[in-house]
């Protein structure tokens, strides 16, 4: 992955991968729209503060950081190591955390076709 750019906030830069402009489409986030304005502002405060922060998921045995954008059904998914935070994507989607249920395998009875009749 290419980054595309970094913003230094405070003590901390931030990187942003070029795929983000995609990720922001795909959970329909225009730019500069209010969720836009409330992405941005996850990520200054993921940046200025101590992380992860009580507020974020750790995932992945501790390499991704996963915070809820307040007031909207977004996460943002980031990396850091204390000088660079790294936005990675924006889902519409919680990360899933804890144990999981195995995956049911559909019945594929809709699949079969219809039986022809011969007269």
């Amino acid at each position: 992955m290419v980054l595309r750019r970094a913003r230094v906030l405070e003590s901390v830069i931030v990187r942003i991968y070029e795929g983000i402009a995609r990720a922001f489409a795909r959970v329909h986030v225009e730019p500069g729209s209010t969720a836009a304005r409330a992405v941005w502002r996850t990520v200054n405060a993921m940046a200025n503060a101590a992380s992860p922060s009580p507020k974020d998921t750790v995932t992945a045995g501790g390499q991704l950081i996963v915070r809820k954008v307040a007031g909207w059904q977004l996460w943002v998914w980031t990396t850091a190591d204390g000088v660079v935070l790294t936005l990675i994507t924006l889902t519409a989607e919680p990360p899933v955390t804890g144990p999981t249920a195995p995956p049911v395998r559909p019945k594929r009875s809709h699949l079969r076709p219809l039986p022809v009749r011969r007269r």
